[in-house]
């Protein structure tokens, strides 16, 4: 914060303008130079600081460019802002020169220049330029045709190649057949292809019926161990003297046995000894 003292010789000097300041400073009881500078700090001009190195757009030149001119020719001439703002202003970009890689780039771009150019050439040389651009484009034009007939026919010998190879309607390679001769091989290829599809549908059936013995077999491994258990338990129950329980009193049938059964590999006296066979092993 400012000392109010020099504030107040700063006004009676104001006041006062024949003065001076080491009158003032007596008077006050300040330092000579401590009001001197206190005084020269409120009467400096602030000076903008930054912005000398702003670039400028293409208009903000092209304008500034005009005024300096017009400024100029009136004898004012241009100062030293102006002349540096010129010096650093934003030039525009060059863009990088487009090689054409194809018939329509290239066209394109004689498209391009067959507009621009001729205005800035003379008579002659715009004639010459004229002639010169017709003839580039009729060697485009046949260039383009003869490139689109070369795929064209890369296109054919390609689908004939794929056709020859994946094609399943050939009946054979080479020679002439005769109507019956045909028909005969159509009849023998649809035989083969009945025959693949009766034996693909025999492998999934063997396939299937494959998975489903392992399954049953799994279930009756599981059942005759479950039905040992269950015999351990009621001897166990029958030498203690206690009641069987529910859950132990019907014997656990096993699938894979009936499975059996029920084809015709056994009666039921021989299911019925296998089971006594399992309880005397025991």
């Amino acid at each position: 914060m400012e000392n109010p003292i020099l504030s107040d010789a700063r006004k009676w000097l104001a006041a006062n303008p024949s003065e001076s300041v080491a009158t003032a400073s007596r008077i006050f009881k300040v330092p000579k130079s401590t009001l001197q500078s206190s005084i020269t700090r409120l009467n400096r001009i602030g000076v903008g600081r930054g912005g000398q190195n702003k670039l400028l757009t293409a208009t903000q030149t092209k304008a500034l460019k005009e005024w300096i001119t017009t400024q100029y020719k009136q004898g004012l001439g241009a100062t030293k802002q102006m002349t540096f703002a010129v010096k650093y202003s934003k030039p525009a970009p060059t863009l990088p020169t487009i090689i054409p890689a194809s018939f329509q780039e290239s066209e394109a771009q004689l498209q391009h220049w067959k507009v621009t150019l001729p205005v800035l050439l003379s008579s002659p040389s715009r004639q010459r330029y004229n002639n010169w651009v017709i003839g580039t484009e009729t060697v485009l034009a046949h260039g383009q045709l003869q490139e689109f007939n070369l795929s064209i026919l890369q296109r054919q010998v390609d689908q004939h190649k794929n056709r020859g190879r994946n094609s399943r309607l050939r009946l054979q390679i080479g020679g002439a057949l005769t109507v019956d001769e045909a028909r005969a091989l159509q009849t023998e290829k649809a035989e083969r292809v009945a025959e693949k599809e009766a034996a693909k549908e025999a492998r999934i059936a063997r396939q299937a019926s494959n998975q489903a013995r392992k399954q049953l077999k799994r279930a009756g491994v599981e059942a005759r161990k479950q039905e040992r258990l269950r015999k351990k338990r009621v001897k166990a129950y029958k030498k203690d003297g206690n009641p069987i329980p529910p859950e132990d009193q019907d014997p656990i049938p096993d699938p894979e046995a009936e499975s059996e059964s029920g084809i015709g590999s056994g009666s039921g006296s021989e299911g019925q000894f296998e089971w006594d066979g399992y309880e005397n092993y025991e």
